[in-house]
């Protein structure tokens, strides 16, 4: 209504690119305040279902946001396009609607509504995958705009929109179960030839009703998302983690929409094989067993006054011992050496390849899924580097999957592999631990002996400073007369830990993170780090700072400082030489792991602690004088104000050690 989107070829790269004009001078401040918000909140996505927010920059009065192109159009065309009875595959639906409700919980965490959820606002790649975009009418839900505003599109409307109340997250609920059930018919869930009708099956919740070629799954979410009173909707979380599992999981081998006469062939097979059933095991049918032990994996979130845990679906009876992330895509392994993979799959990095009925489009696993080519492994352990997994097993075997463009997975060539294979190099070894870089492996083996394989410029192989790429597992020299117990890996780096408690390092010495000396950038080969005296128990090495920590269950950093990391209670310029984090000095530390920009250690208490700078959403209003003054005070800059919000309100500096979870 106040800017036209446009088709361009981008010169740079000859990519097509979408860009969004609007014309501030003829707008409205109504208009321009909502042309500003969509610039806001695009510039704060970064989700896979989510199109992409590509920058902006005003040219003269015309602003110009930049975007991705969605080659398949939107969801609404391809509805359109149907025959009346051409019915679209439940799995289709299954897929999409999960992957538009992945869009919506990210959304919600940020603390952000759509406001304008349907189909129209549903665009499809080339290869099929959902995207949400029109963030024009979208809310931040801190600022103080009045929830009782209705916009967006009717047919598409809440019953508490429909009354002017206030409305919440509920409503994008609302709005994606009218997207499902507009899947399901080929037509809208609500329709009436005039607008008090189409209220009044709104606060009825008159939708049409799904198929009865649909699954009784589908039909009842459809039931569940469109409840006239918004407190009886789940979450967009809980549809994503429970609801859409089960309807896969009760969808077991069906295809998709059944028609009648089909539908009835596989009703009486049904009957019939459940009456030979009970005939059979009533005799003999055994008491359940009872549920004795289990173990819960939760996502935490902490920001502010703030936290958040939310637990991941896993199976009841799963004892979790390991779990591995490159923050990307994540692994769990059982007790039993049983592995769950969820996240980025582009490269095949889950390890789920084709056997997992998994449409081919998708790339992205949004609950965990059992890794069923590892079925007849017991793993014990796995680490995840960039875009690629590699599993350790009882007997010391070692499988990969994913990217090898790098010679990640250890098999002598650069071919990618969507599920594990065995790294043939290593069946005559024992290995004990695999650590990852981002394009590097170590493993450690029951002798003491490391092999490396991968690439890296900077000396993470510790094979010589002219060894930047091998395929295949090549030993490294050993650390001298003490054996080598544990290894570590960070971007670029790799640190060995021996018996005694010594500590060597080879790789990229960024920020002097590895005390060697800030005029030393980095090291070819294993080299023993001088400045930590005292026995090393645990460790963690991030992009520019590491942690230590030492018997007594002290901790000490090394470093860079500028986003507090180092624990010093402030974030200025460190000190070359490693320092006491004093803060937790009365604690018994037992694990660190460092991240980008802080530290997380774990007491022999269970209490979970952080320093640094932590990222997520503010808990409170946003200050009304910025979204009055700043605008102006950078000279009417789209990008230097979304930059300079982003930098206000999307971080926290912690100088001091925080327990964010006992």
């Amino acid at each position: 209504s106040f800017g036209i989107a446009v088709l361009y070829r981008r010169r740079s790269d000859a990519s097509l690119v979408v860009l969004k004009q609007v014309k501030l001078s003829e707008l409205s401040t109504e208009e321009r305040a909502m042309a500003m918000n969509e610039v806001e909140v695009f510039s704060k996505l970064h989700h896979p279902n989510i199109i992409s927010y590509l920058g902006s920059f005003l040219r003269g009065d015309l602003l110009l946001i930049e975007m991705e192109y969605a080659e398949g159009g939107t969801l609404a065309q391809v509805i359109a396009a149907r025959a009346p009875m051409d019915r679209l595959p439940e799995r289709q639906i299954l897929t999409i609607i999960e992957q538009i409700t992945s869009a919506v919980a990210y959304l919600h965490a940020q603390a952000i509504l759509h406001r304008d959820l349907k189909t129209a606002n549903v665009f499809l790649s080339r290869r099929g995958v959902a995207k949400i975009g029109d963030f024009g009418i979208s809310k931040i839900m801190h600022s103080k705009v009045d929830t009782r505003t209705i916009l967006g599109t009717p047919y598409y409307f809440s019953p508490e929109m429909c009354e002017g109340r206030d409305y919440d997250a509920k409503s994008d609920i609302w709005a994606l179960g009218c997207i499902l059930g507009e899947m399901c018919c080929l037509k809208k869930a609500f329709s009436a030839s005039n607008l008090s009708q189409l209220v009044a099956k709104i606060m009825s919740a008159q939708y049409l009703p799904a198929p009865a070629g649909y699954s009784a799954c589908l039909r009842n979410l459809l039931k569940i998302l469109l409840q006239v009173n918004p407190v009886d909707r789940p979450c967009a979380s809980e549809v994503l983690q429970y609801w859409i599992p089960l309807v896969y999981r009760n969808l077991g081998p069906q295809k998709g929409y059944t028609y009648p006469r089909q539908m009835e062939e596989e009703a009486a097979a049904a009957l019939e094989q459940l009456t030979l059933k009970q005939y059979t095991e009533e005799s003999t049918a055994a008491l359940p067993e009872p549920l004795s032990e289990r173990s819960v994996l939760y996502q935490l979130h902490s920001f502010g006054p703030g936290v958040s845990m939310r637990a991941l679906p896993l199976p009841a009876k799963a004892r979790i011992t390991r779990v591995a992330t490159n923050g990307a895509h994540f692994i769990a392994v059982t007790a039993e050496g049983i592995v769950y993979a969820w996240g980025d799959d582009a490269k095949g990095q889950l390890g789920l390849g084709a056997g997992n009925a998994r449409a081919a489009d998708v790339t992205w696993k949004h609950y965990p899924s059992k890794v069923e080519s590892l079925k007849d492994y017991t793993v014990i352990g796995a680490s995840c580097g960039d875009q690629f997994t590699i599993f350790w097993t009882n007997t010391g075997l070692v499988l990969s999957c994913g990217d090898n463009s790098r010679g990640a997975l250890g098999h002598g060539d650069t071919i990618n592999r969507s599920h594990p294979c065995v790294v043939d190099h290593l069946r005559n070894f024992k290995v004990i631990h695999v650590a990852c870089g981002s394009n590097h492996v170590a493993a450690l083996t029951s002798t003491g002996t490391i092999f490396v394989w991968g690439y890296s410029r900077t000396g993470a192989l510790g094979l010589g400073s002219s060894t930047t790429f091998v395929a295949t597992p090549t030993p490294i020299p050993s650390v001298g007369e003490t054996r080598v117990s544990a290894i570590y890996a960070g971007n670029n780096c790799t640190v060995a830990l021996t018996d005694s408690g010594d500590v060597w390092a080879t790789g990229a010495n960024t920020k002097n993170r590895l005390g060697f000396g800030k005029g030393v950038s980095r090291c070819a080969k294993l080299r023993k780090i001088t400045q930590i005296v005292k026995k090393v128990t645990d460790l963690s090495v991030s992009e520019e700072h590491s942690a230590f920590i030492l018997e007594g269950g002290y901790v000490i950093t090394l470093g860079d400082n500028f986003y507090g990391q180092r624990g010093l209670g402030h974030n200025k310029c460190a000190p070359e030489a490693a320092n006491l984090v004093t803060g937790i000095k009365s604690k018994f530390i037992v694990r660190i792991r460092c991240t980008s920009t802080g530290s997380v250690v774990f007491s022999d208490d269970n209490v979970v602690s952080f320093w640094g700078t932590r990222f997520g959403v503010p808990t409170e209003n946003f200050p009304e004088t910025l979204t009055n003054t700043s605008d102006s005070h950078l000279g009417g800059n789209t990008a230097a104000f979304t930059n300079f919000l982003v930098a206000v309100y999307k971080s926290e500096l912690i100088l001091d050690p925080i327990d964010i979870l006992a």
